[in-house]
Formats: structure tokens, sequence, C-alpha cells
């Protein structure tokens, strides 16, 4: 028997389980090397789930192909449930973004409180001393 007639003995395989509370979520996936692949999370965390499935296909170390990846990204995506808007998504990436924003607008108002206030006794200063040097100039010309 060939390699390529072994490798189709197996069909590819994606199931979609949840614990009934939604408390977990998890896709099984069977590749056609008949190797089982279990990947799961929180509902909240459908992107981070996604991540993995990613993480895993470039491993060069792995079976996990990213025909085997598509396969269970489309799985992810039509049957992992969908968090409410309301919700705030807890997955790493999602938080260090939220942290890098919360940093960057802390180093926005620092930088606010550096910059010069042009307040009106210095704007009356600078037009004062304009109108000084070109009098002096007039004057000297004539």
């Amino acid at each position: 028997m060939s390699q390529q007639n072994q490798l189709s003995i197996f069909p590819k395989e994606c199931t979609a389980l949840f614990v009934s509370d939604f408390s977990a979520c998890y896709v099984r996936y069977w590749d056609e090397r008949g190797e089982l692949w279990v990947f799961g999370g929180e509902p909240s965390q459908k992107l981070e789930a996604m991540r993995a499935v990613g993480r895993e296909a470039a491993d060069l170390e792995s079976s996990f192909s990213w025909d085997d990846a598509a396969t269970v990204n489309e799985c992810i995506r039509r049957y992992w449930p969908d968090v409410e808007p309301t919700q705030i998504c807890n997955c790493k990436a999602c938080r260090e973004r939220r942290e890098v924003k919360a940093e960057v607008a802390v180093i926005e108002k620092i930088e606010v409180r550096r910059k010069p206030k042009w307040d009106w006794l210095v704007m009356l200063f600078f037009a004062v001393a304009i109108i000084r040097s070109r009098v002096r100039k007039f004057f000297r010309k004539g």
C-alpha cells in the first residue's frame, strides 16, 4: 500500500464540544493520520484558541499542518459561541493591548502637562518685544 493510500484511511473529522453551562469549549480534531488534537478554553477565549491552533501549525516538530489548522479554525469560527459585546475578552493578547493603551494614555497626560502654556502675559511680552524691535529698526533707517 502506498503512503498516499495509508494517509487517506482515516477521514478528517472536527467536532465541537461544549460543557452544558458553557463554562468550557473544546474542539476535537482527528486528522488523516488518525491523530487526535484537542483545543479548548473558556467561551470568551475564542481568539486565543484560534491563535493556539496557529501556533501548533507553525511548530515544525508537530505533524499538525496548515490545512489541519484551517479546518480546525473553521470549526471554531462556526461552532464556538460568540462572546456578548458587553463582556470583556481576557485572552493574553487583549489584556496586553489594554495595558499598552493604558500606558500610552498615562504618557500622553504627562506630555500634556509638560507642554508650556501660553497665557496672555507671555503673548503680550512677545508682542511688545516685536513692536519695539520694528520701531527701533524704523528709527535707525530714518
